[in-house]
């Protein structure tokens, strides 16, 4: 075990001396996943900062993730959320899911409403200095569209994604002390031929090797640091690249574009066609490229689109 492990704490307001390449090299590594081995196979070319602060025990660690919060309130990465925000809320008010009772229907408004708080609930954890959370939130919001879409595509996929007997059967195994048998494996019917399922596909699977589970690319994303003291002892600091928060707000708003527009797709065009949904999206997007360039990332605010 190691002596003391400490928290990364930087306020990302100012950044200073980033390259064109560092930051590459990082949105590479967190978003495309193209080069997701590449700080294991010894990629330096990213820029490592430490700050060092005391073994925190658990008030001194929320504590801490407030006043990190609140440091950075109301800089652009967080209005960007807030303007998501925003249009998940707008966009319900215009009410465009059908209140026709129906269970499918009725599922759609549900896993819209818990997309819009996994957005605030991620945003809320990188926010507070710990980026590397928020992505297994995202994550069950993306498989959440991804059943929608499923379920859009064919109503026999709403009933494999249900799967009642099978997952039945699996906790009454659990309550028995046996191992549970069976497995629920979700093969959606006519899906394949669909851009959208394929491109969530892709990002489930990207935040899962990466950030989600417990992988080599999941440690290689953070940064050691071992100093041997007077003593004898060795201390041991670990933390994030300072910008992860920012690059992380990014991605979060990206991941909940595509969402956005699989909730649209799943409603005929209805989610985003009302004039002050299409307005305040167009304000998203434009903040969206703005802060992409801002970060470095001019090829992908320049391929981004015109629309949300």
């Amino acid at each position: 075990m190691y002596d003391n492990v400490f928290c990364h704490r930087r306020s990302f307001r100012h950044k200073e001396n980033q390259t064109a390449n560092s930051r590459r090299a990082f949105w590479d590594l967190t978003v495309i996943g193209l080069t997701g081995t590449a700080f294991l196979l010894g990629y330096t070319d990213r820029k490592r900062r430490y700050e060092r602060t005391a073994a925190m025990n658990w008030n001194q660690f929320v504590e801490a993730s407030r006043s990190f919060f609140d440091t950075n309130r109301g800089c652009p990465m967080f209005q960007l959320i807030e303007v998501v925000d925003e249009l998940y809320r707008v966009a319900y008010t215009k009410d465009p899911f059908p209140t026709t009772g129906i269970e499918i229907n009725d599922f759609f408004r549900m896993c819209f409403l818990i997309c819009h708080r996994s957005l605030l609930s991620a945003a809320m954890c990188t926010g507070s200095g710990l980026p590397e959370d928020g992505a297994a939130i995202t994550r069950r919001a993306l498989e959440a569209a991804k059943a929608c879409l499923a379920s859009k595509a064919h109503p026999d996929n709403f009933q494999a994604w249900k799967a009642i007997e099978v997952r039945k059967g699996r906790w009454k195994s659990r309550a028995k002390g046996d191992k549970p048998r069976g497995s629920v494996t979700l093969r959606y019917k006519h899906v394949s031929a669909e851009p959208l399922y394929q491109d969530l596909q892709w990002v489930i699977g990207s935040l899962s090797d990466f950030m989600v589970h417990f992988t080599p690319e999941h440690v290689g994303q953070y940064e050691w640091e071992q100093i041997r003291q007077r003593d004898g002892t060795t201390e041991t600091s670990f933390g994030l690249d300072e910008d992860a928060v920012a690059k992380e707000f990014l991605m979060i708003a990206g991941q909940h574009r595509l969402i956005m527009r699989v909730f649209d797709h799943c409603l005929d065009g209805k989610l985003l066609q009302e004039p002050a949904v299409r307005e305040l999206a167009r304000r998203v997007l434009d903040l969206y490229k703005e802060l992409l360039r801002r970060e470095g990332f001019t090829e992908e605010a320049t391929t981004a689109g015109k629309s949300w």
